[in-house]
């Protein structure tokens, strides 16, 4: 459920009062400079249209199961030349014109990739050191550099996990206080990014890491769902620490004591 608070005039009058006592009393708001705004616009509307897309591609695979065919799998940006020979011929007219779509929007991808792996690489340097770790790439260390930008904002590394809101939430029933799932508050795209980051890590990432045994040990533990979410909080406190001190990703079992 969405929850959209307004600010009445007393909820002002109220605000300018306690600024005159007591400016302490009140937690400034840190805007983003004009730049990394523009540039999160350019992140965040990529994302509409992998979304945009992802619809199209689910609705072509739903028209054609409904007459009893199935198209193979293919990625998102191959989706279109793999399937239109596998479109049953009663319905070409109708989805040739969705298929044209989606190449579309694939091509329009391709050139956000670019635009976005040359911003990173001239005019963000903290993101080359956050993707010497696996599973990092352009999109989730721009995006959560522009997030952050200042990474001496905060005191410690750890409070990076609360401000994103990958934290699980305390349950406190009688004498039982269990683990329950994370707020998902806050900025979503970020997280978002960190947590496809953290899966990547976990299951397409071949090579050994002291990062990647550990959150294998919690997915043997607790399950992979909550493993993802545990390495994505891990990965956004150490790429702060990376780009605080300004040092290289550890391969090694330091990493893990670091985080």
């Amino acid at each position: 459920m969405k929850v959209t608070v307004r600010m009445t005039k007393v909820d002002a009058r109220t605000l300018a009062r306690l600024a005159r006592i007591d400016k302490d009393l009140l937690h400034p708001i840190r805007h983003r400079s004009e730049k990394a705004q523009a540039d999160l616009t350019m992140l965040r509307a990529r994302d509409a249209l992998v979304q945009v897309r992802t619809k199209l591609i689910n609705c072509a695979r739903g028209l054609v199961k409904s007459v009893g065919r199935r198209l193979p799998g293919a990625s998102g940006e191959y989706f279109a030349k793999k399937v239109r020979e596998h479109i049953p011929a009663e319905l070409c007219d109708a989805l040739t014109p969705v298929l044209d779509q989606i190449e579309q929007l694939s091509t329009q991808l391709r050139d956000y990739d670019k635009r976005i792996e040359q911003v990173a690489k001239t005019d963000y340097a903290p993101t080359t050191l956050m993707r010497q770790i696996p599973g990092v790439g352009a999109i989730t260390s721009l995006a959560f550099t522009l997030t952050i930008e200042d990474p001496h904002r905060f005191g410690r590394s750890r409070d990076i996990a609360g401000y994103l809101r990958l934290l699980p939430r305390q349950g406190d029933s009688g004498g039982s206080k269990p683990q329950l799932s994370i707020t998902k508050a806050g900025d979503g795209a970020v997280r978002e990014v960190l947590v496809q980051a953290a899966l990547t890590l976990l299951t397409r990432v071949h090579r050994w890491s002291a990062l990647k045994a550990w959150g294998m040990a919690v997915a043997k533990r607790r399950g992979l769902r909550r493993a993802i979410v545990a390495v994505a909080r891990k990965l956004a406190i150490i790429m702060h620490r990376m780009w605080a001190d300004t040092t290289t990703f550890n391969w090694s079992r330091e990493t893990v004591a670091l985080a």
